[in-house]
């Protein structure tokens, strides 16, 4: 992602001109743009133009359009980002109040603005911008007849269709059932022999041959968490959350008081200054109800201001989707809160 301009006043309003560079900055972007939102960008409008001779044809013209984000959405498969939301500045082709939806294209600059840019908007924008934010591991998970070839980041672990980086790449993680990572490896280190591909031949001390259950994505988070490949992962990005989820579940099995999950329980401990590491998912942030999302920003900034650590889990990850399961929220606790078993917590957040 890169940042062309950025305006941000003291108390958090401002905008900020961006590009997005690659696919994993559109997943940035989801989760920056939040209805309520401003996005000023080009966009292709379909409009009708009288002729010389009276009747009506259609054109498609490139305007400038801002509009008050109504709708965001993101589909992982196709990497598209579309933002829906009623135009705010009148020009000759959209009256104000229309609705047009943009859609975010990669190297296509466009502005956005926020009434609040609070501490998880600035450090996502931090993380998208940093060019060391990219990925790290890569890791093929295969079967017979089956591979998927995925990404890990601190925002993504999602199957790819395009060209991995290898040169950037730190550990490369081959798994499956049985032999056939094995007869995969083999054969790799063949090809790229035969084809002198050298970032093939490069790549082979990286590789790291682990057990799967299976070849399905599912099977990424049992491999990420054997402790065999911890020493192998340990600078890497991938292994900082499974190591916090992994020992998030330790805790909740032999010392169930010091952990806890759930927005009131995770909320009450907040309040304490109990939380010694907060486990979050990224999906809790685009709650569309303001007062929602600002407790657990509120979350977030109490954690930190009172040391403890924060994880903020992708929902694309492997480890994201397995914390979803649980609410998105859990925390391991400084202390024992005994009280949490018995204290009533039906209401909502």
């Amino acid at each position: 992602m890169k940042i062309l301009h950025k305006s941000i006043a003291k108390d958090g309003e401002g905008r900020v001109k961006l590009i997005a560079t690659d696919a994993e900055d559109l997943w940035h972007l989801y989760n920056l743009i939040d209805v309520g939102n401003f996005v000023k960008a080009t966009t292709i409008r379909k409009v009708q133009r009288e002729t010389d001779t009276g009747s009506s044809e259609s054109e498609r013209l490139k305007i400038v359009l801002t509009i008050e984000v109504a709708e965001v959405d993101f589909d992982s498969q196709g990497l598209q980002l579309r933002i829906k939301g009623r135009n705010v500045v009148e020009n000759s082709y959209v009256k104000v109040g229309a609705f047009h939806t943009i859609e975010v294209e990669l190297h296509r600059s466009f502005e956005l603005t926020k009434s609040k840019w609070d501490v998880i908007d600035l450090d996502r924008l931090t993380a998208a911008s940093e060019p060391t934010a990219g990925a790290d591991v890569a890791a093929v998970i295969m079967q017979e007849g089956l591979a998927n070839v995925c990404v890990l980041s601190n925002s993504l672990s999602r199957a790819i269709k395009d060209k991995l980086k290898l040169d950037e790449l730190k550990v490369v993680i081959l798994a499956s059932p049985g032999y056939v990572k094995d007869e995969f490896f083999k054969f790799m280190n063949a090809e790229a022999v035969r084809t002198d591909e050298k970032s093939m031949i490069k790549i082979k001390p990286k590789c790291i041959l682990a057990h799967s259950s299976s070849g399905h994505k599912h099977a990424l988070h049992e491999v990420l968490a054997n402790p065999a490949l911890q020493s192998r992962l340990a600078d890497t990005k991938a292994a900082a959350e499974v190591k916090a989820l992994e020992t998030f579940f330790d805790i909740l099995k032999s010392q169930p008081d010091r952990a806890c999950y759930g927005p009131p329980h995770v909320l009450y401990a907040a309040d304490l200054g109990a939380i010694q590491t907060l486990l979050i998912s990224d999906s809790l942030f685009r709650n569309a109800d303001v007062p929602t999302r600002e407790k657990y920003v509120g979350v977030v900034d109490v954690t930190r201001s009172t040391g403890g650590d924060v994880h903020i889990f992708s929902a694309m990850h492997v480890t994201g989707e397995q914390l979803n399961e649980m609410t998105g929220i859990a925390a391991i606790l400084r202390f024992p809160l005994q009280e949490l078993e018995d204290m009533d917590f039906d209401q909502a957040l």
